[in-house]
């Protein structure tokens, strides 16, 4: 986080500043499915978080495989070239998201643990912020 000093010398943190390190946190097993679809691809950069609205609660997460960065998303490396993208506009409400791929049932998916989550429906699938 971005810390700045106001004028009585008490540093003040800005909530929006981004930070690489700590802001999108990728699992162990998260980067793994993300090494194998990209080398099932053949290409790409990493993997972009968005949200749109959408289902019961309001938003859906959109989780998509990139080729290259749009210029106006925040990015987090995380190993071996590979990086996370944020979108700007979706930043805030994703800042200390924990990326993780799932075993649920039969299925496995990524999974996105935000805590700035109030609320989701009850099939998991929506969240409201």
């Amino acid at each position: 986080m971005s810390k700045q000093e106001n004028d009585t010398g008490v540093k003040q943190v800005d909530p929006n500043a981004v930070n690489v390190e700590n802001d999108i946190i990728l699992t162990d097993a998260g980067l793994e499915y993300l090494r194998e679809q990209i080398a099932k691809r053949g290409a790409g950069i990493g993997m972009r978080i968005s949200y749109e609205k959408a289902g019961c609660s309001g938003y859906k997460y959109v989780v998509d495989l990139i080729d290259e960065k749009v210029e106006t998303d925040y990015e987090f490396p995380i190993a071996g070239g590979l990086s996370i993208f944020v979108a700007r506009d979706c930043y805030v409400n994703l800042k200390g998201s924990t990326v993780d791929y799932v075993k649920e049932g039969l299925n496995k998916v990524i999974r996105i643990k935000n805590p700035n989550e109030t609320s989701s429906c009850g099939c998991g699938e929506s969240f409201n912020v």
